[in-house]
């Protein structure tokens, strides 16, 4: 499992699904947008508490989707998408289980990186598959982070070479298309901006997908490394 033929497979699995990326990015950007409605409530509190859950859980349950998407088609290709109640079905336990994977996952890295760099670098690559576990075998926090750190074994600087180019896109993506934002913003009169910014947002939430769908691709490839006793039941 190399690092670049990995980045190529991810590469070409986020073209295969392009349609789905770049529509599920839209799709978040535009609840982000709407979310905005909730500023006008009178009380202040209840109007960011509710579009940091929205925006949250748009995020969160779009990507388990995504990423059960993609598994199901690596694992039988052809074989039919599950209906709206199996996926709201699916996807709701699941996001709980993912913020509670997030928070666990970014306690054991902080630890790690409280103490020096390479501690937090080997935690983070250990625990990196946790998210892809959980949104495609429904893993609690616990049991994906213990998964995550046995697979991973011996690939960890293969994952880096991998996640690393990844990451750091949707980290440019951020930085570049941000600062250009804010420059359209400042510059050009409404309603340019309001577009730019869902074309920036669906960019970069379709930048972190892509990141997603490389969890998902190398969850895959290592698990099918393992002995048969180790695999989740499908």
């Amino acid at each position: 499992m190399s690092p670049t033929r990995l980045l190529r497979d991810t590469l070409a699995l986020a073209h295969q699904h392009g349609r789905w990326v770049l529509g599920l990015g839209l799709t978040v950007a535009l609840i982000r947008l709407g979310s905005a409605g909730f500023l006008l409530l009178p009380d202040p509190s209840l109007a960011v508490g509710l579009s940091v859950v929205t925006n949250l859980g748009a995020q969160v349950g779009l990507s388990i989707y995504l990423m059960q998407r993609v598994a199901t088609a690596l694992r039988a290709p052809g074989q039919a998408q599950p209906g709206l109640a199996a996926v709201l079905g699916m996807v709701v336990p699941r996001s709980l289980l993912m913020v509670l994977t997030f928070a666990l996952s970014a306690l054991v890295v902080g630890t790690g990186l409280s103490l020096l760099l390479i501690p937090g670098l080997y935690l983070g690559l250990s625990t990196s598959l946790a998210p892809a576990i959980v949104a495609v075998e429904g893993r609690g926090p616990l049991a994906a982070l213990r998964l995550s750190y046995e697979l991973v074994k011996g690939y960890r600087l293969r994952l880096l070479g991998t996640l690393l180019p990844l990451g750091g896109s949707v980290l440019l993506a951020v930085l570049v298309l941000s600062n250009l934002l804010d420059w359209v913003i400042s510059s050009l009169p409404s309603p340019i901006p309001v577009a730019f910014g869902i074309a920036v947002t669906t960019t970069t939430v379709s930048a972190v997908f892509v990141y997603e769908l490389g969890l998902v691709l190398a969850y895959q490839r290592l698990l099918e490394r393992q002995p048969a006793r180790r695999r989740p039941r499908q």
